[in-house]
């Protein structure tokens, strides 16, 4: 969503793409923060914070935002993307779908 932020966007605007910011502050309120956190499983955490500022009602500039990619979330959720490739390959199909029973013939 990041990519669709513009300069000259209307705070609201920037709220939808974004959602509501983690910290507002009432001393800067041309300031809004976001800070994404993942933990996978075996507890490795990942942080990203990215600040947008406004000047009035209107989007001046953005800092920060070196957040991985959607893809590159799911590889750190999986394991990456070897683990993922393991998975699908030990995953069995099965042949046939088993259809419904028919009406009951009296």
């Amino acid at each position: 969503m990041l990519t669709q932020v513009k300069e000259g966007m209307t705070r609201e605007q920037v709220r939808f793409a974004l959602g509501t910011p983690l910290i507002t502050d009432v001393f800067h309120d041309d300031r809004w923060d976001y800070v994404f956190r993942l933990q996978k499983g075996n507890g490795e955490v990942t942080t990203s914070r990215v600040s947008v500022f406004f000047n009035g009602n209107l989007l001046a500039r953005v800092d920060g935002g070196n957040l991985p990619t959607e893809n590159d979330y799911l590889d750190r959720i999986s394991g990456g993307a070897a683990e993922a490739k393991k998975s699908v390959k030990n995953v069995e199909i099965a042949p046939s779908v088993p259809t419904a029973p028919g009406p009951a013939k009296n």
